[in-house]
């Protein structure tokens, strides 16, 4: 009884601190188209609210695919100018 009286006076009494989450920061291979797909991808499913949708799993599947080439080209990239630049290659 003790306890049930005592976390009623705190959720009444005590305030709430926010907590703010930390910006959401890009992968480095991950290129602005990817980021515009995801975007969208975000924008039809608050449109349809479910990913079963057709429309959500179109835009879901553009996003997996954009990605995989992005982490492709940054790899290729990274690859090609190994000579030149080894300190991002082992970075």
């Amino acid at each position: 009884m003790f306890k049930r009286r005592l976390l009623d006076l705190q959720h009444k009494y005590v305030l709430k601190a926010r907590v703010q989450g930390e910006k959401w920061r890009k992968e480095i291979w991950l290129m602005h188209k990817a980021v515009k797909m995801i975007k969208r991808k975000h924008q039809v499913y608050r449109k349809y609210g479910d990913s079963k949708h057709p429309a959500c799993i179109r835009a879901d599947k553009k996003v997996h695919k954009e990605i995989r080439r992005a982490k492709y080209n940054f790899e290729r990239k990274l690859a090609d100018n190994i000579m030149k630049d080894t300190k991002s290659f082992y970075a």
